[in-house]
């Protein structure tokens, strides 16, 4: 009851936001201070809108967040499947979303599970970094004239 009853940081409680007034408590109020007041959703809603956009600027700020590239309709790219698959974009479907065609048919997909092919970027060959970590503690140091990564086939399911 205490919760619902004590203001937001926008100024009014989450009881008034409901019910448009203000609640009783056992905490004595004036009754003039319970009855519901007109007009009050729009500011509300404006100072919300303004909290809102601040705390995206915050955590934006603090997880060097970016926003993506649009995606063009027929452009080729890789989608997120079980596998990363080949596919073209079909439309844009909702905010964050595209129409994706595959191989399988088409798929609707989030935009974080798209990554941009480009036209020469038809291998099924995975890259793996080699690393001395990586490497067992009895082999030798690689030469430098040894390429910096290993490719290993990819196994394609169909």
């Amino acid at each position: 009851m205490n919760y619902r009853s004590t203001p937001l940081q926008q100024g009014q409680s989450p009881a008034e936001l409901l019910m448009g007034r203000k609640i009783r408590t056992r905490v004595p109020i004036f009754p003039e201070k319970v009855v519901p007041k007109g007009g009050e959703r729009q500011v509300f809603r404006k100072i919300d809108a303004a909290f809102r956009q601040r705390q995206k600027q915050d955590y934006d700020r603090r997880h060097c967040a970016k926003p993506m590239s649009d995606l063009s309709k027929g452009q080729p790219v890789w989608v997120k499947t079980p596998r990363d698959a080949k596919a073209t974009v079909v439309e844009r479907s909702r905010d964050r979303s595209y129409l994706l065609k595959t191989d399988n048919g088409l798929k609707a997909r989030n935009r974080h599970q798209i990554r941009l092919r480009t036209e020469g970027d038809d291998s099924n060959h995975l890259v793996i970094p080699r690393e001395s970590s990586m490497l067992p503690h009895h082999q030798p140091e690689l030469p430098a004239e040894t390429q910096p990564f290993m490719i290993l086939p990819l196994r394609l399911t169909t």
